[in-house]
């Protein structure tokens, strides 16, 4: 089970103790909100400055924990319109989380067009096919909109905890048999790509700011 599919369930976990939680007219203690409510703020700042690092092509090395921020300010906003008691403002604001979300959660049950629409909202947040991982590289294939062609692949050069995005016009990855890195003068980085349906070999110099 991926981590898209795990935050998938959750959610849908919280909606149906919501939806219990106004039928009983139950709501969690002010403890409770209170950690939700922190959840939600801390949660919502490191996705904000995230995003701004991801502007300027920078990331987390752990291209799958970056994401998870987001999916806990989606669930913590969610839990608080629906599980505790809240004001007017605040029902404004988580409502459009709680009702847009469960908008294009419910769409998804439309062939091809629920999950375009979700897709166009959600692809940045959710995990890229790695395709290749090591101490100096990642390689990933960004998640696809539908019906749109297969994208060259990104390559990630790490440098400590972070890692510099690039983006490449190398031709689309099926199956990836080796990949190969030379160091060259000029702080640059010649990347070598096998790829193993059609037997081409691909490359690509990029400029490795961490050497």
């Amino acid at each position: 089970m991926d981590m898209s599919t795990i935050f998938f369930v959750v959610i849908i976990l919280i909606y149906f103790f919501s939806w219990i939680s106004k039928i009983k007219k139950t709501k969690i203690g002010e403890k409770g909100k209170k950690t939700l409510s922190f959840l939600n703020i801390i949660s919502f700042c490191i996705t904000i400055i995230l995003i701004i690092m991801w502007a300027f092509q920078r990331h987390l090395t752990n291209l799958t924990i970056e994401l998870i921020p987001f999916w806990v300010f989606i669930i913590s906003s969610i839990s608080i319109f629906g599980l505790t008691e809240i004001n007017r403002l605040e029902k404004v604001l988580y409502g459009i989380i709680f009702w847009g979300h469960l908008f294009l959660t419910t769409i998804l049950i439309i062939p091809y067009i629920g999950l375009g629409i979700s897709l166009i909202v959600y692809s940045n947040f959710l995990p890229d096919r790695i395709l290749y991982n090591d101490e100096k590289i990642i390689i990933t294939e960004e998640s696809r909109l539908v019906m749109s062609p297969k994208s060259s692949p990104k390559i990630y050069v790490k440098c400590g905890l972070f890692a510099h995005k690039y983006d490449t016009d190398l031709s689309p990855i099926y199956s990836l048999d080796s990949v190969s890195i030379k160091e060259i003068i000029g702080r640059k980085l010649e990347i070598r790509i096998l790829n193993s349906r059609d037997s081409t070999i691909e490359k690509t110099v990029i400029k490795n700011n961490c050497l």
